[in-house]
């Protein structure tokens, strides 16, 4: 019965990783088309100068590094 119980948890504790790791993914995915979005609205009304190394990162696929480095949206992280 024990071992029953064990496997159990083992395999509860298994599903709500993987479920918590495909929300990570999702949630990363989420806050790289925001950072997308708010470039492109910073770039069509003017409001926003990039430094050189924003235009860098700017030209990744998506994937390589966010203007952050955390995968927050610019404006969770801009207000200090």
């Amino acid at each position: 019965m024990i071992a029953l119980l064990s496997v159990a948890c083992l395999a509860a504790g298994s599903g709500f990783g993987w479920y918590g790791h495909k929300a990570s993914l999702r949630i990363q995915a989420w806050g790289e088309k925001l950072n997308e979005l708010d470039q492109n609205i910073r770039f069509v009304t003017g409001t926003g100068e990039y430094s050189q190394s924003q235009r860098g990162s700017m030209t990744d696929n998506g994937r390589g590094s966010s203007l952050t480095g955390h995968g927050l949206p610019l404006s969770a992280t801009s207000f200090k």
